[in-house]
């Protein structure tokens, strides 16, 4: 319906809103819902579904969003399925918040990420202002809890972690989302988590058709039950240690079917969520895991600076949880906590024999003494808790690294070469392997390297080996070479021959790709033999490679238990 201010007289529509219902305005005014304030009891925000937004068609309604409408539509050139968001009058009718709207998505388009829903388009069209995303039909994570109630505490974790390393993608872009809750979780058919409304909650986080709230606001940012004390004082120096707040909120209610806080007036929420401490969730399910009720409750403290200070700390701890590993973050904490107790026991030594000096000359040699050996032993205290704590950064970096590998390695095994490359940068790559850089800008050139190698060759023959029939060799003669693709001439026979670097039998290649990076070269015949079904030649190839050889015999093991090739 639509509706006017009595105190400000600013007109808005609003769905859902019904006879009785409080509302706040932008003016920071509340009044009741009555005759005198409602213009119109059916208007726009409650037409009929248009046929065409922009040029998309629309197919179905999908249902009632922070901003507006969401809709069901067709790619007009793809012909695929897309979720089409069209924002509400309010939003419309005000010039900054449409500005903001497309910068967001405009911004957000470019991240390509696999648990990020992703951004196709946006624009205007009559009196809409509409967004275009990727159609996810698997639901989200408040349906599962509807569905399904409390989760199995590792899917929980799992879904939180994957969570993560969309914010992570998103955080290395700038953009922070600011309204993490499970209604943002979404699932793709194959069960991939997304996250929804990335870098969109600047303007979009909205409680308003909230069902816990009965006082609608024109003016809240975010949503009450997963707000960090911070933004609901002042949005807008949120930073990610926001969305570690929101997503700790998320999977507390994931892992216990509940919220750590919960009220029906918003102001008391935010009351409860600044002063009051949360219940512990292990109170609530005894079988919760210590590490993961650590975990959670380290994510909603009250003080940002108590919290994980980034994503990759959350996730770093999420993920040493699901493969039953040690915390980094304890580690972290335990070496603090060693070096702040030498400290004061150094300084409690240091002034007493100093008052001892200072009041009994006669017993200065003794005291020299007594303190030499009592500052000696506080060295050796000091050197052994010293190596205590670089021996837990190291194996904290140990730790981070073999994740870090053991992640990439699928990745390379299956050729997502770039994929690798991004997950290496924001996974902290480039200080803790710093070799890889290379390896990794070589293994994505090779086609193009290969390429310029036969340019060489134009005019000139060649014997080579088609992996379709390995044991003939052919003598072509080298026509030309266009894009990443060899034409030539069988010499014999004259017929006519086309082929990639991949169509050559492994040793072929070798003797093609002299001159790469020695790790990259292993790293892409290793995966040549095993695609060849030549496993125990690809096992000796990666043997060789110290850095992350293992993982990716590992990685051929589970394909080969499991039938695939790369």
């Amino acid at each position: 319906m639509k509706i006017i201010c009595p105190h400000c007289k600013r007109v808005t529509e609003l769905e859902h809103v019904s006879h009785g219902c409080n509302v706040e305005c932008v003016c920071s005014r509340e009044f009741k819902v009555d005759d005198s304030s409602i213009l119109e009891e059916y208007s726009e925000i409650d037409s009929i579904i248009p046929e065409r937004i922009g040029q998309y068609e629309i197919t179905e309604f999908i249902g009632y969003g922070g901003m507006g409408k969401l809709y069901k539509g067709i790619h007009p050139n793809l012909g695929i399925p897309v979720a089409l968001k069209a924002l509400r009058m309010e939003y419309v009718t005000d010039k900054a918040s449409c500005e903001r709207f497309l910068k967001s998505a405009r911004i957000c388009a470019k991240l390509n990420h696999p648990n990020i829903v992703r951004v196709y388009d946006c624009g205007y069209d009559k009196d809409n202002v509409y967004l275009v995303m990727e159609f996810i039909s698997g639901g989200s994570a408040q349906d599962l809890l509807e569905r399904e109630g409390a989760l199995d505490q590792h899917r929980a974790a799992q879904i939180a972690h994957d969570v993560c390393l969309g914010l992570m993608a998103a955080e290395y872009h700038g953009i922070v989302h600011r309204d993490i809750k499970p209604e943002n979780i979404m699932f793709a058919d194959d069960g991939t988590v997304k996250v929804l409304d990335m870098g969109l909650a600047k303007i979009s986080g909205d409680p308003r058709i909230s069902s816990y709230s009965p006082t609608i606001s024109f003016t809240s940012l975010g949503t009450e039950q997963y707000m960090p004390p911070e933004q609901a004082i002042d949005a807008s120096s949120c930073d990610s240690r926001a969305d570690v707040y929101s997503l700790g909120i998320t999977l507390y209610q994931l892992c216990t079917g509940r919220l750590p806080f919960e009220s029906n007036n918003p102001q008391e929420l935010r009351r409860m969520h600044a002063l009051e401490p949360p219940r512990p969730p292990r109170e609530l399910r005894p079988d919760l895991h210590p590490d993961l009720e650590y975990i959670i409750l380290k994510c909603i403290r009250k003080n940002r600076d108590d919290r994980y200070q980034s994503i990759d700390e959350l996730e770093l701890d999420l993920d040493a949880f699901l493969e039953s590993r040690i915390l980094p973050s304890k580690l972290v904490y335990d070496t603090r906590g060693q070096s702040v107790s030498f400290f004061q026991r150094l300084e409690h030594v240091r002034w007493r024999y100093a008052l001892l000096f200072l009041g009994a000359a006669a017993l200065l040699s003794i005291s020299t003494f007594y303190c030499f050996f009592s500052c000696l032993r506080e060295w050796k205290r000091a050197n052994s808790n010293l190596q205590t704590a670089v021996q837990m950064r190291n194996e904290r970096d140990r730790l981070h690294v073999r994740q870090m590998l053991s992640s990439i390695a699928p990745m390379v095994f299956s050729g997502h070469f770039s994929m690798a490359f991004e997950y290496y940068s924001l996974r902290n790559g480039r200080e803790l392997l710093p070799e890889l850089e290379n390896v990794f800008s070589a293994l994505q050139d090779i086609p193009y390297f290969f390429a310029r190698q036969w340019r060489k060759q134009i005019g000139k023959t060649a014997v080579l080996s088609f992996r379709k029939d390995p044991s003939r060799r052919l003598t072509l003669h080298i026509n030309d070479v266009i894009g990443n693709t060899v034409y030539a001439t069988d010499t014999k026979t004259r017929q006519a021959y086309s082929f990639t670097v991949h169509d050559l039998v492994p040793e072929d290649q070798r003797r093609c790709l002299r001159g790469v990076n020695p790790i990259a070269l292993s790293a892409w015949l290793g995966r040549e033999y095993a695609s060849c079904g030549r496993r125990k030649e690809a096992e000796a190839v990666f043997k060789s490679l110290d850095l992350f050889g293992e993982y990716l015999i590992q990685e051929m093991k589970r394909d080969g238990e499991a039938g695939k090739t790369p």
